[in-house]
């Protein structure tokens, strides 16, 4: 049996509140800051509807999965498969090499239904910005997929163990809910992806289908009051439709004030989250009937809004990521209404011409396997283009041959090195790293790289310097935390960290050198934070010193002020104001002149350290560049990409050997 559910057109319009939601934070974060909780109303719908079809279906003499599974099938693969291959084919003309290697990984996680697990792991302090990502949207749709695989199976052996179904949800909701708040602080990206911290919501819906299939009554606000009070306003005060009036109006204000209070910056999800999934409840419960259901989310635009939604949220995302990047971050507000535009019609196109057509296809296990098949097809497109994508940069990039030959090799960015064994890495340094590179994890390190991000970029480069030495380069820091041994001043949490990193240095005879460095006038905030990196430079300096270690101390790399990916755009509607790709070097000196101070203080007080100066090989009397011999050496605004790296390893050594 195959249950045909009564339509509401109501759940339709609630669909169109979650998805213009969503749409409208993307679009214009700043003027929804918190319309990303359309995501989760959305899991409270699916939870509902997903819960009332299984119920229906366990009701019946013989309860058969196989055709709600088909059913899901039609529903979500069409336009998924079609936004995918659109996605493959748009990014190979309009991304960069290493832009197009991520998009193939992320293709792959939105076939296979585990976007969501790749970005947990890609979140941190090297991630790329979320604009960057056309295919960031589908770990919502990989939490519900994961949701569909699962609950049917607990509620069948509920049912076969004739196990409360009421129980079993409300034991999962709880639970989950907890598991959430757990890791709210500690992982908040955990609490954000992992589905067992979302499936609290969708148990929200769930519930509530639970208590209105198995327990008819327990909404039902019929009844008798004339029985209990003569008084025809309190009668008319309680009455059914002024029940349902309230629940509505509690709904929609629930969430027109979780999108205007709840923001990027929230603790989200954990107790916020409970504002809009409870708005979503809240308006499910009111029924079709209500004033708020009947009158506004029934309205004919809103009900039109639901059914395209899901082509909508597919499409929406690519089209604005993309813009971002072709446009190198600055999109105006006439190219982001046209790509809005852009949006509905295609979604429209895709609902009325694609999915449709698909969906109201008589179900036949060919049609469903056509389909299977095409996703698996996508599947191994974007698997295939990254793996192969990696495996040549990877072969570009071995460096233990020579000299780097920069006119080779293709614009990688932020790809990394396989020598990296960052895992295993963090593993064996247990120091509170935010990043751990060594080249052999076998061997004790010798040298030791200690900073924020920008030292943990030298790594590639100084392994080159140091690799004819038979040196085992180490580094390990903190995104945000300069190499001082009281770091708190900057940030509170590199105590923690960069204090554990430099004492694992000092109580560690194996590691004859160190290496400092950070990206030094980032944390320049005023006079007295200068002040304090000078004393605490030295102190750290002076300590290391005395605990027989050799100190060099690497300057920062010039910061450009613009995104070097824009100077390689093969796709763009704007002109670039910056075509030469470079800054003054006066601009740079500008900057750097109290950074550069302190260094000279350092200098004069221990003379046997060592100082290198990237600049020298990055500038000349008048320029500062991002590009060598037209290959960018930058992975964004101011890191060194591995290339860069690489560059002034090798520039370091030919300074080295010709003393």
């Amino acid at each position: 049996m195959q249950p045909n559910l009564p339509y509401r057109t109501d759940i339709d319009g609630l669909r169109a509140l979650a998805v213009l939601a969503v749409v409208g934070y993307h679009a214009f974060p700043n003027v929804i800051p918190g319309g990303f909780i359309g995501v989760d109303l959305f899991f409270v719908i699916s939870g509902y509807l997903i819960s009332t079809i299984l119920f229906v279906e366990l009701d019946s003499p013989k309860p058969n999965f196989t055709i709600f599974y088909i059913k899901r099938i039609k529903r979500i693969f069409p336009a998924l498969i079609l936004i995918l291959i659109s996605c493959i084919i748009f990014g190979y003309f309009a991304l960069l090499p290493s832009e197009y290697i991520e998009l193939g990984k992320h293709v792959s996680g939105g076939a296979g239904f585990y976007s969501n697990f790749i970005l947990w792991n890609e979140t941190g302090y090297f991630d790329t910005s979320a604009e960057s990502k056309p295919l960031l949207h589908l770990w919502s749709l990989g939490v519900e997929e994961q949701f569909y695989l699962v609950w049917p199976l607990l509620l069948w052996i509920a049912w076969r163990k004739n196990v409360s179904f009421l129980l079993l949800i409300l034991f999962t909701l709880f639970t989950s809910f907890v598991s959430a708040l757990l890791v709210l602080t500690s992982s908040p990206e955990a609490s954000f992806y992992f589905p067992w911290n979302r499936i609290w919501e969708l148990m929200l819906g769930g519930l509530v289908a639970s208590l209105m299939f198995h327990k008819a009554n327990f909404f039902d606000f019929s009844f008798p009051l004339k029985t209990y009070s003569k008084n025809l306003f309190f009668i008319k005060l309680l009455s059914p439709e002024s029940i349902k009036f309230c629940l509505g109006l509690l709904g929609i204000c629930a969430l027109s004030l979780g999108m205007y209070f709840i923001n990027k910056r929230s603790l989200f999800p954990g107790w916020w989250a409970i504002l809009p999934t409870m708005g979503a409840v809240l308006l499910i419960i009111a029924g079709p009937t209500g004033w708020i259901n009947r009158n506004i989310l029934s309205l004919k635009f809103l009900v039109w809004i639901g059914l395209i939604s899901y082509p909508l949220y597919l499409w929406h995302w690519p089209i604005l990521s993309f813009l971002n990047i072709i446009e190198f971050g600055k999109p105006s507000t006439n190219f982001i209404i046209y790509a809005l535009l852009l949006s509905f019609v295609l979604a429209w196109l895709t609902f009325y011409f694609f999915e449709r057509p698909i969906r109201k296809s008589k179900i036949s296990k060919v049609s469903t396997g056509i389909l299977c098949l095409s996703l698996f097809i996508v599947f191994l497109i974007g698997i295939g283009i990254f793996i192969n994508g990696k495996r040549e940069t990877y072969s570009l990039l071995k460096t233990q041959q020579s000299a780097i030959k920069l006119n080779l090799l293709p614009q990688t960015f932020n790809i990394l090195d396989p020598r990296q064994s960052e895992e295993n890495c963090l593993k064996k340094f247990p120091t509170n790293s935010s990043y751990c590179f060594i080249q052999d994890i076998n061997k004790d390190p010798t040298v030791a790289i200690i900073g924020d991000s920008h030292a943990g970029v030298l790594w590639w480069g100084l392994s080159e310097f140091y690799f004819d030495k038979k040196e085992n380069v180490l580094a390990f820091g903190y995104g945000g935390c300069p190499p001082l041994i009281d770091p708190n001043y900057f940030f509170g949490g590199c105590v923690a960290s960069m204090g554990k990193v430099i004492n694992y240095v000092l109580t560690h005879q194996n590691i004859k050198q160190v290496v400092l460095s950070s990206m030094g006038p980032h944390y320049f905030r005023n006079s007295e934070a200068v002040q304090i990196i000078k004393s605490e430079l030295i102190l750290t300096i002076s300590t290391l010193l005395k605990a027989n270690k050799k100190v060099i101390y690497v300057i920062d790399n010039p910061e450009l002020g613009f995104n070097p990916r824009s100077c390689f755009r093969p796709l763009t509607f704007s002109q670039w104001d910056n075509p030469l790709c470079l800054i003054k070097k006066s601009q740079y000196e500008t900057r750097v002149k109290s950074y550069l101070d302190i260094i000279n203080t350092v200098r004069n007080e221990f003379p046997d350290i060592q100082i290198l100066d990237p600049s020298k090989f990055l500038c000349d009397s008048t320029y500062c560049y991002s590009q060598i011999k037209g290959v960018s050496i930058y992975e964004d605004e101011n890191h060194l990409n591995v290339l860069g790296s690489l560059y002034i390893g090798e520039q370091l050594a030919k300074e080295r050997d010709n003393r």
